[in-house]
């Protein structure tokens, strides 16, 4: 999609039979290497755009996503180390599965970014602040604060209008160190990503919320 971009690879687990449908401007089914296409396509040209970042790792690397995976079901991951590539699975769990959503892609992008940009790290902290990072820009690229909220119901909130995380754990308030919580990273971040929400209900842009947090990548964790 552009002479300067990296090549998109998108493999099907199940190449033919199957209809490519769309209902509200996403897609499930075998549409899952359309949906994933063009939200790869959406997250780079804003990442190139707004932060002249050129793909994840920020020298055009080739970008590479399976979908229709067993290994991903109900789930989106980047799988970072020596393979840094992305993986969709059917979602019977949700209405579409993951890839339908550019906030939901733009977040396993942010992982690949991240992940370039930082040391790797498995502690809890380093997890939950990766996870912050990655709905901060997944939400920003999609122009809203709730995460896959066209599931019917938001995995996140970092608005706060949701009371509730979506398996019913109350969203975080306060940190309390290392390891400190029971509750997995994803819902840990939420203290990360209402912050950068707060900055936008006080005169930043979201230009300038992106910028400035992606910057902060660059302090080291």
């Amino acid at each position: 999609w552009g002479d300067d971009a990296p090549m998109m690879i998108v493999v099907l687990k199940k190449q033919f039979g199957l209809p490519i449908s769309s209902t509200k401007n996403t897609f499930k089914d075998a549409g899952q290497g359309v949906s994933a296409y063009k939200n790869f396509i959406t997250t780079y040209d804003w990442y190139k755009d707004t932060l002249g970042r050129t793909s994840f790792d920020g020298k055009g690397k080739e970008i590479k996503c399976v979908v229709n995976s067993p290994a991903a079901k109900n789930n989106a991951s980047y799988l970072g180390g020596d393979f840094r590539f992305f993986i969709c699975g059917d979602a019977p769990a949700f209405k579409y599965a993951l890839c339908a959503g550019v906030d939901v892609i733009g977040h396993e992008y942010t992982h690949g970014v991240f992940d370039a940009i930082t040391a790797d790290g498995s502690s809890m902290n380093f997890s939950s602040i990766n996870e912050a990072y990655a709905d901060i820009f997944g939400c920003l690229i999609d122009n809203d604060w709730q995460m896959a909220e066209w599931l019917g119901e938001p995995l996140r909130d970092a608005t706060g209008a949701s009371g509730n995380e979506l398996w019913g754990t109350k969203y975080p308030d306060t940190y309390l160190g290392e390891n400190w919580s029971n509750n997995d990273c994803h819902i840990n971040g939420i203290l990360l990503s209402r912050a950068a929400f707060r900055m936008t209900q006080r005169g930043f842009t979201n230009e300038d919320v992106a910028k400035i947090w992606y910057q902060s990548m660059f302090y080291g964790y």
